[in-house]
């Protein structure tokens, strides 16, 4: 009897535990019902919209190959006007940088010459001090010598001069490599003579 009654405890569990996943599957299929409408709804009213957007579009191509043909005329003076004024700039443009141009030759050439000064005034320098190395046993007179310190100081002077106006125009037109190169050497030829 005991085994009886197991089985019929069994057998209602079972019954139970299948009556709620009935129910279970019941509610699950009906919120999959009601889901489904409401998704068929949206659907439905998305392709309305649809329809109406695409019926706009239409309407606005119409309407604007109407007015492409009566705007064509002013935009085409206003794209004439505007590749004017373009030119214009552009041309303004050419002549500034022709002007830059010439002044940058123009400066390439002082510059120049201001190398070429340098290098006389380096090569002066370096026989100054020669002359400072005459010793008092030649037969030279003390006004000579005189004559010959004022002559060096003068020199140094101008020398000194030139390189702070070579420094200006330097800085002026701006550092290049080659520039830089030739006043070092330029330096150090003056310091070791």
């Amino acid at each position: 009897m005991e085994d009886r009654t197991h089985f019929t405890t069994s057998l209602i569990q079972k019954l139970r535990t299948s009556s709620i996943l009935q129910f279970d599957t019941l509610k699950l299929e009906e919120n999959w019902r009601a889901e489904i409408s409401e998704l068929q709804s949206i659907i439905k009213a998305l392709s309305d919209e649809n329809a109406q957007l695409t019926e706009m579009i239409e309407a606005a191509k119409s309407s604007r190959s109407h007015r492409l043909v009566a705007a064509t005329a002013p935009r085409k003076t206003e794209e004439e006007s505007l590749l004017r004024r373009l030119k214009e700039v552009v041309d303004a443009q050419t002549v500034e940088l022709r002007s830059q141009r010439r002044i940058l030759a123009q400066r390439s050439i002082d510059f120049d010459a201001m190398k070429l000064q340098a290098v006389r005034l380096a090569h002066l320098n370096a026989k100054g001090p020669r002359l400072k190395f005459i010793t008092q046993n030649e037969d030279l007179s003390g006004g000579m010598i005189a004559y010959l310190t004022d002559k060096i100081k003068d020199l140094e002077t101008r020398l000194q001069a030139k390189r702070v106006l070579i420094e200006e125009m330097k800085n002026h037109i701006g550092p290049s490599p080659e520039g830089c190169q030739y006043s070092k050497a330029l330096m150090t030829t003056s310091l070791v003579s």
